[in-house]
């Protein structure tokens, strides 16, 4: 069997063994080799995203996990999905930070206002924790500008929360 396919087999058990779609583990092996990502800072935390994805993080001292959002998945997703969401109104954060920032009050609230310009960079998936006691309980997520990593919570004890990982 071909490298390539070896590769798509593993992440489609991947995926159906972790209750993901297919299109989360087809980004987590581009963030493995690496990503565009664009980040936007605000007063009191930022919002990134990987190119070509329709969803972001938001984050502020903790991730941003809208009630609504979570009722509508029935569990925690990070990735806030805006695909769907009206575009930004004049005076919001740049697309589709914007949509994201202007559709859900607990963002706005706890981010404040975009403090300087979007910046793209290469991003990629840092390496998650080691398995303990059958699981991993923070994955890697994203690497930030500065080296430092976002990584979430996989497990019943660390579900909802994400922290920053210096380099």
């Amino acid at each position: 069997m071909k490298r390539s396919s070896r590769i798509l087999v593993c992440l489609v058990l991947w995926a159906a063994v972790t209750a993901c779609r297919l299109e989360d583990a087809r980004l987590w092996l581009a963030a493995r080799v690496g990503v565009e990502a664009v980040y936007l800072p605000f007063e009191h935390g930022f919002m990134v995203r990987v190119s070509g994805a329709d969803c972001l993080y938001a984050y502020a001292g903790g991730i941003i996990l809208p009630r609504e959002v979570v009722t509508a998945y029935n569990t925690y997703r990070y990735c806030l999905p805006f695909a769907d969401l009206p575009e930004a109104p004049p005076g919001a954060p740049v697309e589709p930070f914007g949509r994201v920032w202007s559709r859900y009050a607990e963002v706005r609230d706890t981010l404040g206002m975009a403090t300087g310009e979007a910046v793209r960079y290469r991003a990629s998936m840092p390496p998650s924790d080691p398995v303990i006691m059958g699981g991993v309980f923070f994955a890697g997520v994203l690497t930030l500008p500065d080296g430092s990593a976002l990584y979430c919570g996989m497990r019943a004890a660390t579900a909802g929360t994400c922290q920053i990982r210096p380099r």
